[in-house]
């Protein structure tokens, strides 16, 4: 397997670099996603306006902070890409493949004339993943991100509303529980790295907010990654980058395999009955949504549907459609069509294993871990849909892969001692 060049020029560990009064391009994007997250929950909580009230005021204070955010990270990209493009068979593929996402998506918006502000979501999330892909953070900034991404998770939970509460002006219970899970992924990974008591207690300070903000797919996510983490901890190796890309794509295809079997098979054999988790019932209308998504699918599978979904399950509003379709895969594929699909799914888990090229093993297995149990989520939200949650798994993934590849002290002097 042939070297990335893409890390190997540019990627050195965080450890080992001085410190540089000049911030990184990587601070600098994460800072301005964080910035963007912490606009959004503003815009929904005081702003709130919609198309109806405007279609100019809409796009200014909604669309244009996202199309700049994500231009920014398309230019760092563009950039990177010119570079190694030349070189690199995978750098190459990625390139046309977020080509041919942009067009289709564009396409499909052209022929439905909905969900705009959803596109701007995925475009986010993959140009995200993918800077991030190229450019890396350095040790001293790290623990400066998490603070400031802590700060943020704390300001969005003084306006969530409890849970079994509803209010307007305040933010879903979800999105806290969701927002709690993923500071305990990024501090669990730090405690994991320096053994340090700190951040031991944030991560059981975030497990017992977990009583006040309940999400469960979320609580899944947490039980998920803690297990997986301390497991696959053991192992010397790294994963490659064949093992990352084919093991994300077979998460993704298990979720329309399990949305089908779900809505099918299961419901029809035990949905009469009552199956409590965390004092809900698991059928509690996913399966008649997905049943209605499949037929969407089949009506019109290559555009896609738009606000279809929305409009079969009796929901007022273009936007809801994409929400209520609880399962990003489906929700992706039902609002704009297979083809968008594919290829975003295809680009997304090619800008995650790109990083796992290199052979020295500097690209540690907990991001990998983490990105794998965001997916698994996904079977039962539409988190790239919700700019909130998005920003928030594209940092918490950025945080981790970075902390993962931290070189401990106890490591740099052995290394030093093998070097003597």
């Amino acid at each position: 397997m042939e070297d990335s060049p893409i890390i190997t020029a540019d990627y050195r560990q965080p450890a080992l670099i001085k410190y540089k009064k000049r911030c990184s391009k990587a601070y600098n994007a994460a800072l301005m996603l964080i910035a963007l997250l912490l606009y959004s929950v503003f815009y929904d909580l005081a702003l709130g306006y919609t198309s109806e009230d405007g279609v100019a005021l809409y796009l200014v204070l909604r669309i244009f902070p996202r199309l700049f955010v994500m231009a920014v990270l398309l230019i760092g990209i563009i950039y990177k890409i010119n570079v190694y493009g030349k070189v690199n068979k995978k750098v190459r593929i990625l390139c046309y493949s977020l080509i041919l996402l942009f067009v289709f998506i564009m396409i499909s918006f052209l022929f439905n004339l909905s969900g705009a502000t959803y596109i701007t979501s995925l475009a986010i999330a993959i140009s995200a993943f993918t800077y991030f892909s190229f450019y890396r953070l350095r040790e001293q900034e790290i623990r400066r991100l998490l603070f400031c991404f802590a700060l943020t998770v704390a300001v969005c939970l003084l306006f969530t509303s409890e849970l079994g509460e509803s209010s307007t002006d305040r933010l879903n219970s979800n999105t806290g529980g969701f927002l709690l899970v993923m500071l305990f992924c990024i501090t669990f990974t730090y405690f994991c790295k320096t053994k340090k008591f700190l951040y031991f207690v944030l991560s059981v300070a975030c497990v017992i907010l977990q009583v006040i903000f309940v999400a469960r797919t979320a609580l899944l996510g947490l039980i998920l990654y803690t297990t997986a983490l301390l497991i696959l901890r053991g192992l010397k190796r790294s994963f490659k980058f064949k093992t990352v890309f084919v093991v994300l794509l077979l998460i993704v295809v298990g979720s329309i395999i399990f949305s089908y079997i779900y809505s099918t098979v299961i419901f029809d054999k035990y949905g009469k009955g009552a199956i409590i988790i965390f004092g809900k019932d698991l059928f509690t209308g996913r399966q008649g949504i997905w049943k209605t998504a499949f037929e969407l699918i089949l009506s019109s599978p290559v555009f896609g549907t738009g606000s279809a979904l929305n409009n079969a399950l009796g929901l007022n509003g273009a936007t809801g459609a994409f929400n209520n379709a609880h399962s990003q895969a489906l929700g992706i594929m039902v609002a704009y069509g297979i083809p968008v699909f594919c290829v975003f799914y295809i680009t997304l888990c090619l800008a995650l294993a790109l990083p796992y090229c290199r052979r020295d093993g500097q690209q540690k297995r907990a991001g990998a871990i983490f990105i794998a149990v965001c997916l698994i989520m996904c079977y039962f939200e539409t988190y790239f849909f919700s700019i909130h949650r998005c920003i928030a798994i594209v940092m918490a993934y950025v945080l981790i892969s970075n902390i993962s590849a931290l070189r401990t002290r106890k490591n740099i002097q052995n290394s030093n001692k093998q070097k003597k």
